[in-house]
């Protein structure tokens, strides 16, 4: 860990004399871009519109009539052998050979699942959807091992998200499966959607949303209702703009946007006027609105923006970083983001952001209690704690989280509900002095499942904005303002 981290400050000092306080001083020029191209084809013609990210450090590309997969240098790391494959997802890809179904391979091409489905899904939560049958087959769930755990009785079937997976029996109805295949189904919706924070979306004419009981918590009186992210969910009326409601479906934004995303990293992207920028959870507009066709969320400390056929990067402040230069560009991944330029595909390395992390005067109350000896940091007007300052706090609450750090992904696994096993280096307090920090190049992934969360590295630990982890993890996160207090309740 220290070596990288070692790495990484050699990296910033390069970056150093384009960057302020906060964000870079001026737009990077193509010259200053690490980009590695591709000597390969990348996505068939027909496929322009599907997402180029990495997953487990490998990137599926289509070359010569087959698809493979390569690592973030270009070099090939499984052949150009399938006739169709996805994306890697909890260590497992489906492909498909020519004139044959489905297996399931690892990231170094091994099968570990034969061959045997005519349709087959990603892992979410430890169990993919796959089919037998061919046409418009029945659909059931698999485990790791390639078990059948859950019959092949719907027609259709999504991912698990929070225990549940929406899916339709033979007669269209949908419902949700839980993971040991019993079904909520005690509502009579035309369309459920996936769980996010312990509610999901149905339609029944117009949208709402109900809760993991199947119980209406929000009537339908929407057209478009997103996921619940962060605590809050983009919504609009048949007659309105959008805002965004609370999960007692209470317009905390007001609707005054003709598009918006949900939340990423502390803020979303919304339209106002033709123009594009952020809003906080609070509904402060944190940047300034430009010109753009579409503004992305944020991803890695970075959001994809596109003007006038082209693509670029710009900060959580709406400053273009990277420049539209690209014909076409994805979100960052793992470090990295796929990007095309004159008719070549490359993958750009994301360059080292530095901030100011300002000592904060802020007290900390959890559960009723005051705490001492906690190190918090403000980053452009938000409370950043210590991830594991935090876990030993939910310890013996109904919040707890265990904490794993693999170094040669850079992954941080959260698991819910699970005890947190304490280092000996949490709550010891700072100096009180402000620190340079730089954008985590750290993933994270809750019970399994990558999320999007702010982060910054300081003194090589990780420092999260409070209120997205809360909403994440299960804890409600208020500000007391009369008396500068951050009030954390674990056990809600």
């Amino acid at each position: 860990m220290k070596k990288k981290i070692a790495l990484l400050i050699a990296y910033v000092l390069v970056f150093a004399s384009l960057s302020t306080s906060s964000s870079y001083a001026k737009t990077l020029s193509q010259k200053d871009l690490d980009i590695t191209w591709l000597r390969y084809q990348v996505v068939k013609e027909e496929d322009k519109d599907v997402d180029l990210q990495y997953h487990n450090s490998l990137l599926r590309v289509f070359n010569s009539g087959r698809y493979g997969y390569v690592d973030k240098t270009g070099k090939m790391i499984i052949p150009f052998q399938y006739e169709d494959a996805k994306d890697f997802s909890e260590g497992l890809a489906a492909a498909k050979k020519i004139f044959s179904k489905y297996a399931y391979i690892n990231s170094k091409g091994d099968v570990i699942i034969p061959a045997q489905f005519t349709k087959a899904g990603n892992f979410s939560e430890g169990l993919a959807y796959a089919s037998v049958f061919d046409g418009r087959g029945k659909y059931g769930y698999i485990n790791k091992k390639g078990e059948r755990v859950i019959p092949f009785n719907y027609t259709f079937a999504g991912d698990f998200n929070e225990g549940f997976a929406n899916v339709k029996d033979k007669y269209s109805k949908a419902m949700f499966l839980r993971r040991d295949g019993s079904e909520l189904k005690e509502f009579n919706y035309a369309q459920v959607f996936p769980f996010s924070e312990g509610l999901a979306a149905y339609q029944k004419n117009q949208k709402g949303y109900l809760n993991s009981q199947g119980k209406q918590v929000i009537g339908p009186k929407y057209k478009y209702a997103k996921e619940f992210s962060e605590g809050l969910a983009a919504v609009r009326t048949f007659s309105g703009n959008y805002g965004f409601i609370n999960k007692q479906g209470k317009i905390m934004i007001p609707e005054i946007y003709s598009d918006a995303n949900s939340f990423h990293a502390g803020v979303a992207s919304v339209q106002k006027d033709k123009e594009w920028g952020f809003v906080d959870v609070d509904g402060n507009e944190v940047a300034t609105f430009q010109f753009a066709h579409k503004l992305g969320d944020i991803s890695e400390g970075l959001a994809l923006i596109e003007k006038s056929g082209k693509y670029g990067y710009v900060n959580r402040k709406n400053e273009m970083v990277i420049p539209t230069i690209f014909d076409k560009a994805y979100d960052f991944s793992e470090g990295v983001a796929v990007i095309k330029k004159g008719g070549r595909y490359g993958v750009l390395k994301k360059p080292i952001m530095k901030v100011d992390a300002m000592a904060t005067t802020s007290k900390l109350k959890v559960d009723g209690k005051s705490i001492g000896n906690i190190e918090v940091y403000l980053i452009d007007g938000h409370n950043y704690f210590k991830l594991r300052d935090i876990a030993k706090l939910a310890n013996n609450t109904k919040s707890k989280f265990s904490v794993s750090w693999n170094e040669k992904t850079s992954l941080v696994s959260l698991n819910k509900g699970q005890a947190y096993k304490a280092l000996g280096t949490e709550l010891k307090g700072g100096n009180g002095k402000n620190k340079i920090g730089m954008v985590s190049p750290s993933r994270v992934e809750i019970n399994g499942k990558e999320k999007a969360l702010d982060a910054y590295l300081i003194n090589e630990e990780n420092y999260y904005q409070i209120r997205p982890l809360g909403a994440a993890l299960g804890f409600d996160v208020e500000w007391d303002s009369a008396s500068g207090t951050v009030l954390i309740d674990m056990n809600r």
